[in-house]
């Protein structure tokens, strides 16, 4: 799955309305393990997301080679899964749902 498809089905069913850029942001920091320690460093690949137009071209097309591997070390799946269980029974159906859709 390329990861525009996996960000619009998270939109959908989890941003509470949230505009591109600031859901992008969110997602990122949902999916990577930055400390509180390095919010807003180098080591925090979402102070590479400043320009709103780059978000929501990387929304619709591929991400960048080099966002892409400052994230992909980073990259946690607990922290995900944790983010996803907090979410209310239905969302976690829906999402389900819409991801198994993606694979048929």
């Amino acid at each position: 799955m390329e990861f525009k498809d996996f960000l619009s089905i998270l939109k959908k069913r989890i941003s509470d309305g949230a505009d591109v850029p600031y859901f992008f942001r969110d997602l990122i920091a949902m999916i990577t393990d930055v400390s509180e320690d390095e919010w807003g460093t180098q080591k925090d690949s979402s102070t590479k997301l400043t320009k709103e137009n780059t978000l929501r071209n990387y929304s619709k097309r591929r991400l960048s080679k080099k966002f892409a591997e400052s994230i992909v070390y980073r990259l946690d799946k607990d922290l995900f899964v944790d983010s996803i269980n907090q979410r209310p029974k239905t969302v976690r159906e829906l999402l389900a749902d819409d991801f198994r859709a993606e694979y048929r």
